[in-house]
């Protein structure tokens, strides 16, 4: 097959007799199916998954089953499933190609549950907000984060807004915020494993674990939240093929001191040299700090988008940190194919200094509601007293069954049983001592429909806040050109007024 001309190859190579395929291989395994012609539209929405952004990342989640279904068949014959397992994967390795020694994940197996992702839904009980009971319709995802769109951005939505909320509240021990952008230059012969360990070995480099080197860099950064992100470089874009991989991370940096000049400098020296010295121990001298690539500033003179202040009342720009590798429908299915053998249980995050464990210190958080930003904050729910384990929680589209809900531990069951009361439910308690809150289906129902109206209400302001955002960025960007007496012409020409 010819990696860059890949439709001229798909029906000749979904056609190849199965004695083709390497050994190692199920050769009885059949194709998922595809998900047919509706454009990836969700069976359904509900509770916060709903409107045009939740349809798109269900039309991306279809275009990475179809690229999965192909996918499955590069592995098939192009790498040999036949060696030990690895840590924390039941199955085999891989024993050639680019994924020599990674786990032979069957990208046939994750298109299988990513075709699953949302058909299910059940509802989750939460008591003691604004309006008492409550009935949020949640969807069982698939939870393949790292192929998976519509669980990619619900994992990176939880981890921005965790970081986020911390940094908001000035929690992070630092005096100001910046958003590090690191790259290197990639190599079309190096593998994603290659190029990974490398960047990896780069950022360890930079940071210095004793001595002189520590000791500076605890002196100007509090703490530290990165994500790692890959991408196919040379018009790998629109599932092309790409000639290589981009390796580069998103680093989200407290700053111990107001003025970022000194930490910059000293980043910029720091990651120049830690990745020359990274990309010369792998033998690419000379393949260290690009400082141009994704047109993220010269590096040079420190000028560019590799270092953006960030504003800590309004930290937009952590969502880079957080987000999760790489955007699957974009890529390819062969090189789609050796990302699912390297993501397998890979960590993509990394938090440090002040701001180590940031996503359970967010989940810890006990503050007034007034003290947490407006645009911070949520529909009062009050607490989740469900378990919402598979089988615990009911189905939103039942229609006669009671609604059943296993209740958490520490929950009191005294003053949920009250609030049941009132809907014409009651708790029950079985012979192994665990707890159920029960509703009529009816009833059940009539909580789903209220909770999810506070749910658009409360969408419908945070709208209506972003717009006024806008509103006052455009208004900002008039007041600035009026200063530097230069008004905009129509083509984007400008002349003094």
């Amino acid at each position: 097959m010819d990696d860059g001309h890949w439709p001229g190859t798909w029906r000749t190579t979904r056609g190849r007799a199965r004695d083709g395929w390497r050994d190692g291989w199920d050769r009885d395994a059949r194709c998922p199916p595809d998900p047919g012609k509706r454009g990836g539209k969700p069976a359904r929405s509900g509770g916060w998954s709903v409107g045009d952004r939740w349809e798109d990342l269900h039309r991306r989640r279809v275009q990475v089953v179809r690229s999965l279904r192909r996918a499955g068949y590069v592995a098939r014959h192009r790498w040999t499933p036949t060696g030990d397992p690895v840590r924390g994967f039941r199955g085999p390795s891989y024993v050639d190609g680019p994924v020599e020694g990674l786990p032979a994940v069957d990208p046939w197996d994750r298109a299988e549950a990513l075709l699953r992702c949302s058909k299910s839904w059940y509802a989750s009980l939460y008591q003691g907000g604004a309006t008492g009971l409550a009935a949020l319709e949640v969807p069982e995802r698939c939870r393949r984060n790292h192929v998976c769109p519509v669980c990619a951005a619900a994992e990176a939505a939880r981890r921005a807004a965790a970081v986020r909320a911390v940094v908001a509240l000035g929690m992070d021990g630092g005096e100001a915020l910046a958003l590090v952008t690191l790259t290197q230059r990639a190599h079309p012969e190096e593998s994603l494993e290659a190029a990974l360990r490398r960047w990896r070995r780069g950022w360890s480099l930079a940071l210095g674990r004793g001595g002189r080197v520590r000791r500076r860099r605890e002196a100007l950064l509090a703490g530290y939240y990165y994500g790692v992100e890959v991408t196919r470089g040379a018009s790998g874009k629109g599932r092309r093929a790409g000639k290589w991989w981009h390796v580069h991370g998103h680093a989200l940096v407290s700053l111990v001191d107001a003025d970022d000049q000194d930490a910059r400098t000293w980043m910029a020296d720091r990651w120049r040299k830690s990745s020359a010295k990274a990309a010369l121990e792998a033998g690419l001298e000379g393949f260290g700090w690009d400082p141009v690539a994704g047109g993220v500033g010269d590096g040079v003179t420190l000028e560019g988008e590799w270092w953006v202040p960030v504003d800590r009342d309004d930290p937009v720009q952590v969502y880079q940190a957080a987000k999760y590798p790489t955007p699957a429908a974009d890529l390819h299915p062969v090189p789609l194919a050796e990302f699912l053998a390297v993501a397998y249980r890979r960590q993509w995050h990394q938090a440090g200094g002040s701001l180590y464990g940031v996503l359970s210190l967010a989940e810890g958080l006990e503050v007034e509601a007034e003290e947490v930003p407006e645009e911070l904050r949520r529909p009062d729910l009050g607490e989740r007293v469900s378990t919402d384990r598979p089988g615990t929680s009911p189905d939103p589209s039942t229609t006669d069954a009671p609604w059943t809900w296993e209740v958490r531990g520490g929950v009191d069951p005294l003053a949920l049983r009250e609030a049941l009361l009132d809907l014409g439910g009651g708790i029950e308690v079985d012979q192994a001592g665990t707890v159920s809150a029960v509703l009529p289906a009816s009833a059940g129902r009539a909580l789903a429909r209220r909770t999810s109206q506070a749910v658009r209400a409360w969408r419908l302001v945070a709208d209506s806040m972003r717009r006024t955002d806008l509103e006052q960025g455009l208004a900002r960007i008039a007041r600035e050109l009026l200063e530097a007496d230069l008004a905009p012409l129509p083509g984007g020409r400008k002349v003094p007024t």
